[in-house]
């Protein structure tokens, strides 16, 4: 198994990059029917448009689970935030050549969809690789000598001999 040499350097990095890649993507899940309301006056449109973009969320994350498989971790998860944000670039230039109407935002957003649930994944992926080596697993139980509570359960030892260990 590779150890990380520097997870001092690296844990910080990586929680910054993961909590500014969700912030993005929880925006711009809820700024694009916005913007579709703002400029075409549809509600309806507006909820089609944030139905149309979760759907396909399922569909991609079954794929993007077997490339998370196949490919490294690290580079899907740059790519798929780099298509995520190229979605949501695109959106003021599509507006100055050909101007929004909803089948430009309804093929931004599944640009933008392609990118989310894969990323996600890949970062989860990651998290074990920043943690520092030590001795201890994070699987081994507790440090304390002493039993679990009971939690109202009865034991069948002494409440005298639960403790003493």
């Amino acid at each position: 198994m590779h150890t990380n040499p520097h997870p001092t350097r690296i844990a910080p990095r990586f929680l910054a990059s993961n909590a500014l890649s969700l912030l993005g993507n929880s925006i711009a899940a809820v700024a694009l029917p916005l913007i579709l309301l703002a400029t075409t006056g549809d509600a309806l449109a507006a909820g089609t448009l944030a139905l149309i973009c979760a759907v396909p969320q399922m569909i991609i994350g079954i794929v993007g689970g077997a490339a998370l498989d196949r490919f490294n971790r690290r580079d899907i998860s740059i790519l798929s935030d780099l298509v995520s944000a190229s979605s949501v670039a695109l959106i003021p230039v599509v507006d100055m050549l050909w101007g929004l109407n909803f089948g430009w935002f309804v093929a931004l957003g599944l640009l933008g969809a392609i990118g989310d649930i894969p990323g996600m994944t890949a970062r989860d992926a990651l998290l074990p690789a920043t943690r520092p080596t030590c001795s201890v697993s994070w699987d081994s139980p507790s440090r304390s000598t002493r039993s679990p509570p009971s939690w109202g359960r009865p034991s069948r030892r002494s409440s005298s001999a639960r403790w003493a260990a």
